[in-house]
């Protein structure tokens, strides 16, 4: 449902700040981004339509006590041809760029979904943006507030600065084998073939959903890593490789028991 309003007033008014804010923002690097701007670049996926960057986000409660929290994404710079979307206690379905600016917010049902972070504790953030076709910037607000105080709030800006895939990718260096597949008590990831330097490398199993169900470290020297999926439900995954913040090669996995 397409909101058309003015985005910016609402934007300045949702997130304006009275005191100190009983949450701080940590980036995938460590660092306190709390009412800062977390840039990324990278190439966009003409022919992959399950590519997507994924950046966690660390959300703390300052405070002694436990605090209901709340996370909505405004778009504050709409690249056409891309979608985007958040998991935060439960993970919502894509939007495409335009659609809908502010979510969720008053009114929609899925703004009665809190996560409730214990005194002096943490959760995370996971944000996610498909870039598809799409070439140019686009950016977001995500604010994170007291459900029962709302003015008790903190932000991050991201800002994805997408650049035309030009064919020369860590994909040419990653030679990725996924068997068996359907997969019943595991699944084996071979690198045997890989030209893929040793590095900051990592394995995600995500859901239909884009939930990040399992994340190991992955030592592609060793050409072979097995996942466990004995107790995963029955269904499509995806088994992504990434490369840093980036990821750089991503499969579909059936589990069947």
């Amino acid at each position: 449902m397409k909101k058309f309003i003015q985005v910016v007033t609402i934007a300045l008014i949702s997130v304006s700040v009275t005191g100190q804010s009983t949450f701080q923002i940590i980036d995938p690097d460590g660092a306190d981004v709390t009412g800062g701007t977390y840039n990324f670049e990278g190439p966009n996926s003409p022919s992959d339509p399950y590519f997507k960057y994924d950046i966690d986000f660390g959300i703390h409660n300052n405070s002694g006590v436990s605090v209901t929290s709340k996370v909505k994404r405004i778009e504050t710079g709409i690249l056409a041809g891309t979608s985007h979307y958040h998991c935060y206690g439960i993970c919502y379905s894509a939007i495409n760029a335009g659609d809908d600016y502010i979510f969720p917010e008053p009114g929609d049902p899925e703004f009665v979904d809190n996560v409730v972070i214990s005194s002096s504790g943490s959760t995370v953030l996971n944000t996610y943006f498909k870039p598809y076709t799409g070439v140019g910037v686009a950016s977001f607000r995500f604010v994170v507030f007291n459900s029962t105080n709302p003015n008790d709030s903190a932000y991050v800006d991201v800002v994805y600065d997408i650049r035309a895939f030009t064919g020369i990718h860590e994909n040419e260096k990653l030679k990725m084998t996924l068997y068996p597949n359907p997969a019943d008590h595991q699944a084996v990831v071979d690198f045997s073939e890989s030209s893929l330097v040793e590095g900051d490398v990592t394995i995600e199993l995500c859901d239909m959903l884009g939930k990040k169900q399992k994340a190991f470290n992955a030592n592609v020297s060793k050409g072979q890593m097995i996942i466990d999926t004995e107790e995963l439900k029955e269904g499509i995954y995806f088994v992504s490789v990434r490369n840093g913040h980036e990821v750089v090669k991503t499969s579909r996995l059936v589990v069947k028991h």
